[in-house]
């Protein structure tokens, strides 16, 4: 064949780098595309206070390595981020209220990479970091799940 000429020069004896690339970004998500219970999962904490919301997201991906802090919670790894301050930042304060979004609400869309019981495990020692530290946090009593 002709690598140069006609059809298949056209169709391409490879794929595109770029189109090869996004496909290689997505196929993490192939066992998961389950029509009966869907994908992913969210997950929102009140810490009552912007400054709890920042340290527990700190904790979350500093020390334990629960996920990661981003603007956008759309892909397959673990991301967070504090609405109020972030996302939801442009709504006046009333409706951010009337809507559920305090100041110290955490979002998380949760990867599925590890284990329930390794992530579950990763969160709960984060929580701990917090309670260890009455003097500068006492966020655990704030917190809702």
């Amino acid at each position: 064949m002709d690598l140069q000429e006609g059809a298949l020069m056209l169709l391409g004896p490879t794929m595109n780098a770029k189109v090869a690339f996004e496909l290689s970004e997505r196929l993490p998500h192939l066992p998961i595309a389950n029509p009966g219970y869907g994908a992913g999962g969210m997950l929102c904490v009140d810490m009552g206070t912007e400054d709890r919301a920042n340290r527990l997201m700190h904790h979350l991906q500093n020390t334990t390595r629960f996920g990661l802090m981003a603007v956008s919670l759309g892909y397959y790894e673990t991301l967070m981020s504090c609405s109020g301050s972030s996302t939801s930042s442009e709504m006046p304060p009333e409706d951010r209220a009337r809507a559920g979004i305090s100041p110290g609400l955490v979002r998380m869309s949760v990867g599925y990479n590890g284990t329930l019981e390794q992530r579950w495990a990763q969160f709960e020692r984060a929580l701990s970091l917090m309670q260890q530290h009455p003097d500068r946090d006492a966020a655990t009593k704030y917190c809702k799940v």
